[in-house]
């Protein structure tokens, strides 16, 4: 059984409410995502990795897309990350992959409310979330995660 890490320094505080059992310092719970694949495994990359949900269903505003175009491209610490809603058909940002998410347990599972955002670590342990997407606080998380701050 996967170690819990409540109490580590490398974890982010919550700053809001979450109906969810994935804290800071646990780690990830699977559900099925697009076509048959599963979450854990797409982020089982030995990388850092967000979860994004979308605030609108299918497409990213210009904040959304300047912000995670940020995240991915210009960090120090490499990120995937992951938006529940976004349309495959539509031009993302490098490094944001499309997830669907056909039974909803993503958005059950992490109360995945529109503009939510999770960060894991690349043992899939979580070490943040928000209920909005702030490039700074989540520059600020990976800096701690990885005992830059």
């Amino acid at each position: 059984m996967p170690s819990v890490y409540r109490d580590s320094p490398l974890n982010t505080p919550d700053e809001a409410s979450f109906d969810s059992a994935m804290a800071p310092g646990t780690p990830s719970t699977d559900a099925p995502v697009n076509d048959g694949d599963w979450f854990l495994r797409l982020i089982s990359n030995n990388r850092f990795n967000g979860l994004y949900f979308c605030q609108t269903d299918g497409c990213l505003s210009r904040e959304e897309q300047a912000t995670l175009s940020a995240l991915t491209e210009n960090t120090e610490i490499p990120l995937t990350i992951l938006a529940v809603g976004l349309s495959p058909d539509i031009n993302q940002p490098a490094g944001v992959n499309p997830v669907t998410d056909p039974k909803d347990m993503l958005k059950q599972r992490f109360d995945g409310q529109p503009g939510t955002f999770y960060l894991f670590r690349p043992d899939q342990h979580i070490i943040a979330r928000w209920r909005d997407l702030d490039q700074k606080k989540i520059e600020t998380a990976l800096n701690r995660a990885t005992g830059r701050s």
